[in-house]
């Protein structure tokens, strides 16, 4: 469960992308992205659910024992890759792509890994970008806003944060391998 901090509650533009957010992630149903399943508001307080992932995140991981096995980075890459992969068919750039957002859980029945070694979805759309969205005002972030997290940032997202796209997430999730590695 998601839920928007009350101190956003009186502010229509938070609501929206928070709304904005929700509905974005809802549209993607992909082995290596969390499901949101419903958003909606009560007594004033907005909210979405979505899938359990139990697993903690690949950014735990790393804290917990450093540097992660070569085979290990690069499945959670190869992972990532397809759900980024699929996302931008579908008309949105993550602009988020890091550790904390890689959330572990244990594959589905019939996946080909092998018992005990987990699987990664992608997590938080709050930054996400639908490429489909001509207009600023329909955006899921504001215009001429500088969005992500900046150790993960592609230069371009920096300079014309209107005109990311696919290649930011490419550049985030290399960042990412790069910190899983070292």
């Amino acid at each position: 469960l998601k839920i928007l901090s009350e101190k956003y509650t009186s502010n229509r533009q938070f609501i929206d992308l928070f709304i904005r957010e929700a509905r974005a992630a809802g549209r993607l149903s992909h082995p290596h992205i969390v499901q949101v399943y419903d958003v909606g508001n009560e007594l004033n307080q907005h909210f979405f659910t979505m899938e359990l992932v139990a697993g903690g995140s690949v950014e735990k991981i790393i804290d917990e024992i450093g540097a992660i096995e070569t085979d290990q980075a690069l499945r959670y890459a190869r992972d990532a890759a397809r759900g980024l992969e699929y996302a931008e068919k579908q008309g949105i750039v993550h602009r988020d792509i890091k550790p904390a957002n890689l959330l572990l859980v244990d594959p589905p029945e019939g996946s080909p890994l092998p018992a005990g070694l987990p699987m990664v979805k992608i997590a938080d759309f709050g930054l996400a970008y639908l490429t489909s969205e001509a207009e600023p005002e329909n955006r899921l972030t504001a215009a001429n806003a500088t969005v992500g997290s900046p150790h993960y940032m592609a230069p371009e997202q920096f300079l014309d944060a209107k005109n990311v796209d696919e290649r930011a997430d490419i550049y985030a999730l290399g960042m990412t391998l790069y910190e899983m590695l070292a």
